[in-house]
C-alpha cells in the first residue's frame, strides 16, 4: 500500500508539472469528446484510423473532472498505478516476498512507467490489462482453473484494443497453451480464444451496422501488412544513404555513409539495445545481468518462466522489426518486453539482495532498506523534473485565442504540425462537437500557396480565423509574408519565440 501511495505521489508530481499535453493526445480527445456528445458516425475523423478504448475511458471520466486534458490524465494516472497490482502477484509466483516488494518498488519509479502514466497515451490500458493477463496465464498455469484461462483471454483482448502491439501477448500465449501446457490443450486453447471471438464478432457487427462507429479495433489490414515493412524500410535506408555518398564529395563523410549502408541492422540492433536501457533506467538494467545465473539455472525447469522469457525476447524481436519498418523508437514501447521481463528483473534484485545478506550479515529486511534508498537516489532525480516547460508557449497561443473566440463554436488555426494541434486544442477547450479541423489542409504548408494573395483566399476559403507565422517553419513559397501582409488582411496579436520555431506572429484573418 506504502509503494501505491509513493508511485500516486511521484505520478501525480509529473502531472503538475508536464506543461503541455502530448500531440497524439489531442486526437484522443477529440474522439472522447465525439463519443460524450453522440457523434458516433465521426469518431474515427480525428486524423486516427482506429477507435481504441481510451476515448471510451475518458468520455466516461469527464463528467467527473469537468475537464478533458484532466480526465485524459486521470484515466492514464489510475492505470498507470493499478499496473502495480498485477505485476505483484506475478512477482510473488516466482520471488520471495520483500523481492517482489523490492521489484515494485523499482517498476514503481522507473521513469519510463512515470512519465507516461501523466500522458494522454493508450499505454497504461495496455499495461494493466497486459499485466493482469500474464499473471492470469502464470496463475492457471499452477491452479489449473479454466476461469483464470478464459480471463486471461480477455485481459489480452482489452490489451490489444489499447495497443494493438499487445496482440504478441495473445499469440504467444496461445503457443503456451497449444504446445507446452501438459493436459487439456485444445479445451484450453478454445476456451481462450472465445473472449477473442466474442469481441471480433462484435467489431464486425458495428461496422456493418450504419449509426455505429466502426472501431476497427482489431487492426487486422495494418498487422496483414507489418510483415513486409521491416523488408521495405530496410531497402529504402540502404537506397538512401547510397544516394547520399554519391552526392558527397570524396572524403570522411562519403566513406563514412558508405560503410554504414552495410551495416543498417546492426545500427538498428544498437538503437534497440539503447532505448531498451533507457526505458529500464540504465542503473536499474545492471540487474539483469545480476539474472543470468539465477535465470539459466530456473529456466530449465520452470515452464512459466520460460513462458515470459520467451516472451520478452519476442517483444524485442517486434520492437527490432517495427524499427526496420518506421526508424521511430521511443522507451515507452519497450514496456511491451518490461512487463514480462519484470520477473527476470527480479531475479536479479533478488541475488543482489541475497548477496548484500551474506556479504554483510545483513537481515532481510535491512538489504531492502538499502536497496530501495539507492533505487530512490537513482531515479527521483529523473522523476521529478519539469517537463515540456519551454512549450508551454504554445498553450499560452492557444488560451489567447479561446479568450477572443466563441467557445461554443469551434475557431481553426492554421499552423505547423504539431503546433496546430496544440494550438487548436487549447483554443478550443469548452468545444465539445466534432473537431475534424486537424487534417492536413489546415497546415500550413497546404495555406501558403504561391503568393500572397493565394494565402489569403486559402484561409478565407477554409474559414480559418487565426493564423501563426513560424519563422523556421515557413516554407519556401516564393514571397516573404512580413514584407507582403497588408494591415487591413492580417492583424497581428502577439508575438513568441521557441528555439524550434523561432520568431512567431499570430494573426487575426480579417473578413
Amino acid at each position: 500500500m506504502l509503494i501505491l501511495l509513493l508511485s500516486l505521489i511521484i505520478r501525480w508530481y509529473n502531472w503538475q508539472h508536464t506543461h503541455i499535453i502530448n500531440p497524439d493526445g489531442t486526437l484522443y480527445i477529440d474522439q472522447a469528446k465525439m463519443i460524450y456528445q453522440g457523434y458516433t458516425a465521426e469518431t474515427t475523423l480525428a486524423d486516427l484510423r482506429f477507435l481504441s478504448s481510451y476515448p471510451f475511458a475518458i468520455a466516461a471520466s469527464y463528467p467527473l473532472l469537468r475537464d478533458w486534458e484532466a480526465a485524459a490524465r486521470g484515466i492514464s494516472l489510475l492505470f498507470g498505478t493499478l499496473t502495480l497490482i498485477p505485476l505483484f502477484l506475478l512477482a510473488r509466483r516466482f520471488l520471495r516476498p520483500e523481492t517482489a516488494l523490492g521489484l515494485i518498488l523499482l517498476l514503481a519509479l522507473m521513469p519510463t512507467f512515470v512519465i507516461n502514466s501523466v500522458e494522454v497515451v493508450r499505454d497504461p490500458m495496455a499495461w494493466f490489462f497486459g499485466a493482469w493477463g500474464l499473471f492470469l496465464m502464470v496463475h492457471q498455469a499452477r491452479t489449473k482453473c479454466w476461469w483464470a484461462v478464459l480471463l486471461a483471454g480477455a485481459c489480452f483482448v482489452l490489451a490489444i484494443w489499447a495497443r494493438v502491439e499487445m496482440a504478441l501477448f495473445f499469440g504467444v500465449s496461445f503457443l503456451y497453451l497449444a504446445m507446452i501446457e501438459e493436459e487439456a490443450r485444445f479445451k484450453k486453447c478454445l476456451i481462450f480464444c472465445l473472449p477473442l471471438f466474442a469481441f471480433a464478432g462484435v467489431n464486425l457487427g458495428m461496422s456493418m451496422a450504419s449509426h455505429t462507429p466502426d472501431l476497427n479495433a482489431l487492426r487486422l489490414n495494418e498487422i496483414k501488412a507489418k510483415p513486409g515493412g521491416p523488408f521495405v524500410g530496410y531497402r529504402l535506408v540502404r537506397k538512401g544513404l547510397s544516394d547520399l555518398a554519391q552526392d558527397q564529395a570524396v572524403g570522411p563523410l562519403r566513406f563514412f555513409l558508405e560503410t554504414a549502408r552495410g551495416h543498417v541492422l546492426l545500427v538498428a540492433f544498437g538503437e534497440v539495445l539503447s532505448t531498451f536501457l533507457k526505458s529500464v533506467h540504465y542503473p536499474f538494467a545492471l540487474l539483469f545481468i545480476a539474472a543470468y545465473t539465477p535465470l539459466r539455472r530456473e529456466i530449465r525447469r520452470n515452464r512459466r518462466l520460460f513462458y515470459l522469457t520467451f516472451l520478452s525476447v519476442a517483444a524485442l524481436g517486434v520492437l527490432y522489426a517495427h524499427l526496420l519498418d518506421l526508424w521511430i523508437s521511443e522507451a515507452r514501447f519497450f514496456a511491451l518486453a518490461l512487463l514480462p521481463a519484470s520477473v527476470i528483473l527480479g531475479l536479479g534484485l533478488e541475488r543482489c539482495l541475497s548477496f548484500l545478506s551474506f556479504r554483510f550479515q545483513l537481515q532481510n529486511g535491512t538489504a531492502l532498506f538499502l536497496v530501495a534508498v539507492a533505487a530512490m537516489a537513482l531515479a527521483l532525480p529523473n522523476d521529478l523534473k519539469e517537463r515540456e516547460a519551454d512549450k508551454r508557449i504554445f498553450k499560452d497561443i492557444g488560451a489567447l485565442i479561446a479568450s477572443r473566440a466563441d467557445p461554443d463554436s469551434l475557431t481553426p488555426v492554421g499552423a505547423s504540425e504539431p503546433v496546430q494541434r496544440w494550438i487548436t486544442f487549447y483554443a478550443n477547450p469548452h468545444y465539445n462537437g466534432p473537431t475534424s479541423i486537424k487534417g492536413s489542409h489546415f497546415r500550413i504548408e497546404a495555406l501558403v500557396g504561391s503568393s500572397y494573395k493565394n494565402l489569403l483566399q486559402n484561409l478565407r476559403a477554409q474559414h480559418i480565423p487565426y493564423l501563426l507565422w513560424e519563422e523556421k517553419r515557413w516554407p519556401d513559397c516564393g514571397y516573404d509574408l512580413e514584407k507582403s501582409m497588408n494591415r487591413r488582411d492580417l492583424r497581428m496579436l502577439g508575438q513568441w519565440e521557441h528555439r524550434d520555431t523561432g520568431r512567431m506572429i499570430l494573426f487575426e484573418v480579417r473578413p
